[in-house]
């Protein structure tokens, strides 16, 4: 199941631009979209609790409560952001956290440079998107509103990026009860942490 990585993230992803497109139409309070992103969420996923065992490693679900209110406060300013600066800008600043992530994860394990500089044309692919994506954030600071965009949804990408990096450590955590459940107890968790705080941020009036 190993090589199902990429479905997740696909899927993941693709939801994720439908929120942020949908809410530059229906300009939602971005805690209300997280309430309905977390809570509902975590509520369709309770009738398949019996299709999946519950992992046992108390870290994952200390891990996951934590990188749930990590997502809470990230994916709340991205939604904030696509209210107000439109679906399109916040669409193009997110693919930034590639490179936040790629350089993340060389500052956790150095090593993977050494790797990666025994294998120069993958190396070198990577330089070029590195560079390409300099290239175009250049690009996207000489508008002012993508200037402006992108200082706003700064923190909120830099925590998007640990939460990239956490993704696959904390699934794995729990992948001894098998990856699939790991993934589902995963969704689950995140999403109910995530969307409680909004939920009650969004009753008591504080959010626009």
């Amino acid at each position: 199941m190993s090589e199902l990585w990429w479905l997740w993230a696909l899927c993941s992803s693709v939801i994720n631009g439908i929120m942020i497109y949908a809410n530059q139409i229906f300009k939602m309070p971005s805690s209300l979209m997280m309430t309905y992103r977390g809570i509902i969420q975590g509520v369709l996923l309770l009738p398949f609790f019996p299709l999946f065992v519950m992992p046992e490693d108390p870290w994952f679900w200390l891990l996951g409560i934590v990188q749930g209110f990590i997502v809470a406060y990230s994916d709340k300013q991205v939604f904030r952001c696509s209210r107000r600066y439109g679906g399109e800008l916040v669409g193009a600043v997110k693919p930034y956290i590639i490179a936040m992530v790629f350089v993340l994860w060389l500052i956790i394990k150095p090593g993977q440079l050494i790797l990666m500089w025994h294998e120069p044309l993958r190396f070198g692919l990577i330089i070029l998107c590195m560079l390409g994506i300099m290239y175009s954030l250049h690009a996207l600071c000489n508008v002012n509103s993508g200037r402006e965009a992108f200082v706003a949804m700064l923190p909120a990408l830099l925590a998007a990026s640990v939460v990239d990096i956490n993704n696959k450590y904390i699934t794995t955590l729990g992948a001894i009860s098998g990856l699939p459940a790991a993934i589902f107890y995963y969704c689950w968790i995140t999403a109910i942490v995530s969307g409680l705080p909004n939920m009650v941020r969004f009753f008591k009036k504080r959010d626009a």
